[in-house]
Parts: structure tokens; sequence; C-alpha cells
């Protein structure tokens, strides 16, 4: 046996050790737990690049009601033209060019992001030229929303770190508007393409980009189901705020009828759904006589169509789809806004998919680390709900020692309804809500069929699952809460442990709510440290990566009028470039928002400023609790102390570092942190 092999199954042994050590004696269940409502788990079916509910799931998703479809019917009475596309709106185009996602499954990310560019254009958003890509054009990047959803991190304050999908070759092997709209509103995805570009799939992308938003995600409507009662729905999301993400069954026949490209079939449903594409238009006139003879629809009518498999493609990469295409599905829209302003999203859940449960309500306490104005909450109203719905959601300004997310002074209670399958916002910018930093606060969310709130509906939540979609989540005391209906408020970590009356736990697998506060403090002064920072580094050279050089001339090219969005997202692309040269190792010159300091003490895993014997002690038990399932109740800035080798996971080769360094310390020869970690 090699000396590196004994070396390693010592490391192995201890962290077994301590992790039989502090396995559980026996569970113990709550003295008096009330009624426990089942657990409605999103899964899906994977057909090729696309992800589609399954079977089971399609079943929990409401038919298109009387109510529903005169609720479509009348939004879309409103005088909709026969006709419309975005190509031409008063001479101008409110889409982007057409891509090609090559040999991936990445469709999924090229229509909801196209759907992000089209909203930001139509609405009229400020788009600065130094932003557009070689084409003069806003272009996000896909392999960036394909990435990081699909990739474990360790990011110092990031409390969503540990949320995480697992399929074989992340997003490349598929997704869906679901997974994009979690996603967008965790802040992930509208990175600009220049600096994350498909090219450098295999090489992988830089943790210091996880975060990159040039802009942010206000809200999502989705339809899983598409149906007849559906059209006008669609029409008016197009004409409203740009253009629509949808899938279908791509692996007929599309028929060139002389004038332009036409699909229709009706042997596959939307559970065979395998491509998303962009819809961008219609015409209620489009001949059913365009599509192949002998299989054409018994009407006219016909969606316009931006595809992602090239510009040479059918007809310049867009043809028509008749309205009554049977695999029709996933229709999803994104309302986009600005990022500029200082914006803290305060949130739990990162991007995974959920598990929803008929609880009277959930809560997320968060404690302010600046201070600023609350103007929104966001939560996800799940499509398994009725396309509508009531909330009620209230927040608190809570006591030092508040034992419950309703211990304090309520600041307001909103009420209203929402619509549709998707990531909501709800403004509570009327209500001016300050918060100073280190404020504990909460949010509660109650989520009915009606005002009367007799009729409860989904709340959704993390979840741990191992099915096509396999995800992971963590959650740790005093984060997120549920109301059981009765007075009391439990702690999600206290809920894991319910037995129900066949001895199973079953939200053994919950994690947080999924419930998040934005927060903006538009007077705080631009903080520039880690700019400054990353240009210290010094110019590229010639030979340089083209991401270190691309990022460090925009970064030089900001001047003192730039918002702190600007700044931040310019030194993430600069660390990455830095990073991809040899210069630096993520999460070297990772800063906390408020001081120039570096957030943490490489080793200092208790966070208290100094390396020593209860560092190693915290490093041990952490790895113990994860190996157990528990989270390991480290902050992200000690998490990422304890990370000693950098890797982005805790574990024994991180603790024997950590013992070497203590040790040639306590005999007066230190070694720095470069020389241990040679050894």
């Amino acid at each position: 046996m090699r000396k590196r092999d004994r070396v390693h199954l010592g490391r192995m042994g201890m962290a077994l050790l301590i992790a039989g050590c502090c396995l559980p004696w026996g569970q113990i269940s709550a003295a008096a737990q009330p009624a426990m409502p089942e657990v409605l788990e999103e899964t899906w079916k994977q057909n090729d690049g696309l992800l589609v509910p399954s079977e089971e799931m399609a079943e929990t998703l409401p038919d298109s009601t009387e109510e529903d479809a005169a609720l479509d019917n009348f939004q879309g009475a409103s005088a909709l033209p026969s006709s419309y596309s975005l190509l031409d709106v008063d001479g101008v185009s409110y889409v982007t060019s057409v891509k090609d996602q090559g040999n991936t499954g990445l469709c999924w990310a090229y229509a909801a992001l196209g759907a992000c560019e089209s909203n930001i254009m139509y609405q009229g958003l400020e788009i600065p030229d130094r932003w557009l890509d070689s084409n003069g054009e806003l272009n996000f990047s896909e392999a960036s929303l394909g990435w990081y959803p699909f990739t474990n991190h360790l990011l110092p304050g990031d409390t969503a770190s540990g949320d995480y999908i697992v399929m074989a070759q992340k997003g490349i092997s598929g997704g869906n508007p679901t997974i994009a709209g979690y996603a967008l509103a965790a802040g992930i995805g509208t990175q600009l393409e220049q600096y994350a570009p498909m090219s450098q799939w295999k090489q992988g992308y830089s943790e210091y980009q996880r975060y990159n938003s040039y802009y942010r995600m206000k809200s999502s409507d989705v339809l899983l189901q598409v149906n007849s009662s559906s059209t006008a729905t669609i029409q008016q999301w197009i004409m409203e705020s740009g253009a629509v993400s949808a899938a279908f069954y791509s692996k007929s026949t599309f028929y060139d009828n002389g004038e332009s490209i036409a699909y229709y079939q009706n042997s596959h449903s939307a559970t065979d759904a395998d491509h998303a594409v962009l819809l961008v238009g219609w015409d209620n006139n489009y001949s059913r006589k365009n599509f192949r003879p002998g299989n054409q629809p018994k009407f006219d009518g016909a969606w316009l169509v931006r595809n992602s498999w090239g510009d040479d493609d059918a007809d310049g990469g867009y043809f028509w789809l008749s309205y009554e295409e049977l695999s029709l599905c996933e229709a999803a829209r994104f309302l986009m806004t600005d990022a500029s302003e200082h914006t803290t999203c305060y949130q739990y859940d990162g991007s995974v998919s959920y598990a929803n449960v008929k609880f009277p309500a959930a809560a997320n306490v968060f404690t302010a680390d600046r201070d600023g104005v609350l103007t929104d909450v966001m939560f996800p109203f799940s499509s398994s709900n009725p396309q509508s719905g009531y909330y009620i959601v209230s927040v608190y300004r809570l006591r030092e020692n508040a034992k419950s997310p309703i211990d304090g002074e309520k600041l307001c209670t909103q009420r209203g309804t929402v619509q549709y399958g998707g990531y909501k916002s709800i403004s509570l910018e009327s209500q001016g809500i300050t918060l100073k930093k280190g404020d504990r606060f909460s949010v509660t969310v109650e989520l009915n069929r009606a005002k009367s709130g007799s009729d409860r509906l989904w709340l959704s939540f993390e979840s741990v699952s191992n099915d096509v979609l396999e995800r992971h989540c963590s959650v740790q005391p005093g984060q997120s809460y549920i109301y059981d209906g009765d007075g009391e408020w439990m702690d999600m970590t206290d809920v894991r442990t319910w037995v129900n009356s066949k001895g199973n736990q079953p939200y053994s697998n919950l994690g947080n709510a999924a419930i998040k506060a934005i927060v903006q403090s538009p007077d705080a002064e631009v903080n520039r440290s880690q700019l400054d920072a990353a240009l210290a580094y010094g110019a590229p050279d010639a030979g340089a990566n083209a991401l270190y050089r691309s990022a460090y001339a925009a970064a030089s090219a900001l001047d003192e009028t730039a918002t702190q969005a600007e700044v931040d997202n310019a030194a993430q692309n600069l660390l990455a470039g830095l990073e991809q040269a040899g210069k630096l190792r993520y999460p070297q010159n990772i800063y906390t928002k408020e001081t120039a300091e570096p957030s943490f003490l490489l080793g200092d895993a208790d966070g208290n400023g100094r390396l020593d014997a209860s560092d190693v002690y915290q490093s041990m038990l952490a790895q113990a609790l994860n190996a157990v399932g528990e989270s390991s109740g480290l902050t992200m800035s000690q998490a990422a102390a304890a990370d000693c080798d950098g890797n982005g996971v805790i574990n024994s080769t991180d603790t024997f570092y950590l013992m070497l360094y203590c040790a040639y310390r306590g005999v007066g020869k230190p070694m720095t942190w470069e020389e241990i970690l040679k050894i």
C-alpha cells in the first residue's frame, strides 16, 4: 500500500468515526402533531432535451374548468387582432436573432432566454451598448442557465448553497420553463453570452459568475397544459409582454408549402413533447391547407415560431405551428426588470424543483445585512393549483429573541389574487417597509382558492428527490416555518422529523419554504472593493484567455457613475478570467458587501478570527452531519473557510490540511497555506 493510500484511508476512517458517533439513538416525534396533509412532488419525464410532467404529476394538473375557460375568453375578448408578429410592430422587431443549439439539449434555455430578451426589448428597458454582442444584440448565455442550477456550490453568504439538480450532463440533458423560472428567480440566467459562451462548456464555468445578472426576473406565468381555451391567453401574453416559450413534439414532418414551413401532427400528445421553441406571433387566417396534404388540421390558424436549429433551417429559422397541434404545452412568459439598483434577494431556495403541501401557511425568517426598503415578496404558485388563487402575505419585524415568525411587530398584511403557475412577485412598495441592518424580519404566505380561506392551495418547498430530476437542498433551524392551523408555528427542521400513523416521515425530504424578499437600498454607496482587487492583478497580455481580456476591458471602462450591479458583474467576470489564467482560485477575493475586507479567513471554520483546535472540531462535525444527511450548521462564510483546498466540498482532506496547519504552528514552525496545500 502506498503512503498516499494510507493517508487517504486514515482521513476517511476519521470522518466515518465522527459520523458514526453523531448518528441519532432514536427518532423523537413531536408530542402533538397537527393533521398531516399529503406531499405532492413535482416529478418529470425526460423526452430528449425537454422535461415534461410525469404521468403522476400530469394527473394533478387542473383541467380547464368552465370558470378558467371563461377567464381565458374574457382576456381574449379585448379586440385581439386576427394576426400579429413581434418581428414587425410598427416597423420594430422585438425578437432576437435565431440561435443554433447544435447537438445540445438546451432548447428549453434558448426558448426561455429568448422570451426574456424579447420582454426586455418590448418593455423598453435600457440596454447599454456595451452589453450588446458582436451582432449588436442583447444575448443571454444559455450555457449559464444550463450550468449553474445543475452544479453544487459553496458561496460565502449564499443561503442557497447546497441547492442543485443532478442530471448526467447538467442542463444539456434537458430542462423546461419551470426550471428556468426557478433559476431566474434565484438570480441565475441573465449573464451575457460573451462572458459565458457555449464554447466553454467542456471547460466549465466559474463560481464567481453564478449570480451574474444583468436583469432580474420580476415574475413568470406558466401553463403546463395548453388547449383551445388557452389560445387567447397566450395571444394576450404576446401582445402584453413579448415572446412566449412553448414546447411540442418535433419528430413529425415540417412541410414546405412553397411560401412557408408548416407543422402539424395529431398522433402525439403533450406527454411526448420533446422540443422547446419561441412563439412570436400568430395568424388566425393561416390556411389549414398550408399543412401537409393528408394530415391537415380542421380549422385555419397558426402560431409563428422561432426555432433554435439555426437560421439555415426551415424558413430562416421560423415556421408555422397549427393552433390544433396536439402536443403543444409548457407555455411560459418571463417578466423582467432592471438590476441596476442596490438589490438584495433574501432567499433559501436556489433553483431546484419543488414539493408542494397544503399547509395552512408558511414563513421564512431573514436577517437584513444592510439598510433598505422591502419592495417585493416572491413565491412560486404551483401549476397543480387552479389557474387562479387568493394570497395573504404578511411581514413582521421580529423581537430579539423571537420564537416564531410572528413574534414581533406586524409591518403589513396584503391580500390579492395570482393567476397561472410560475414565480409570482407581490409589490409592497406602497407599504414603505424600512429595514435596518441586523433586523430580523419574516414573510408569511397563505394560499387559498377563495377569500374565505376554506379551500387551501399548494404551498411550495424545496425537497430532496431521486427521480428523473434528482435534486438536493439544505435547511437549517430558524429559516423556514409552517403554520399548523391551530395557533402554532413549527420550525421546518422539526417538521421533517414528524412521524405519521404508519410510522413514516412524510416531510423528511422537505427543505426551505420557497419565499423570497426583495430589498432595495438605492442610497447606498457603490462598493468597488472587489472590482479594485480584481483590477489590481493587472492587464492581460496578448496570449491571455478571451474572458480575461474582454472582462478586463469592460471593467477598466467603468466610470464613477456605474451602478452596483454593473460593478459586481464586471468584477465577477474579471475574477473568472483571472481564475482561468491561474492567477487566483475561487473563493479568493470574495468580499462582503459592506467592507473591503475578505469575508472569511481560510481555515477559520468557527468564524472567530483565529485558527485553532476548535476549527478542526467544527470541520469534523460538519462532515459528520453531512454524512447523515443533516445541515452542517455552518454559515456560508464558515463553510468557505472550512473548504481549505477550495474544491467546493468539505471533507477529510480539508480537516487533514487544517490539522497540519495548526500542528506546524503549535511546534513553532508555522507554514503558509500555499506550503500546506502542496503537501
